[in-house]
């Protein structure tokens, strides 16, 4: 599950449709617009607060670290928690 969890990051991350940061992907939890959260290795601790508002939003938890993370969604900073958002059809494949 993990590889397609980072294949959906990587489309994520090409059509600009995630949010990064533990505030901002609660805050969009809440509001409905997140299909999956991804939480770096070093975040396990965020995944309760996480599942306390997720509802059915996948939550998964990768090998990758938060600096990994961070390198991999082309930002100059860690990504410990990040929400992809869209459509169920602009995640599959």
């Amino acid at each position: 599950m993990e590889n397609k969890s980072l294949e959906r990051l990587d489309k994520a991350v090409k059509t600009n449709k995630l949010i990064i940061g533990l505030k901002s992907v609660l805050k969009a939890l809440q509001a409905g617009g997140i299909k999956e959260v991804i939480v770096a290795s070093n975040g396990k601790n965020f995944i309760p607060s996480i599942k306390r508002v997720s509802g059915k939003t996948l939550v998964t938890l990768v090998e990758e670290n938060s600096k990994e993370l961070g390198i991999k969604c082309k930002r100059p900073f860690n990504g410990t928690v990040i929400g992809l958002i869209g459509t169920d059809g602009d995640l599959k494949k």
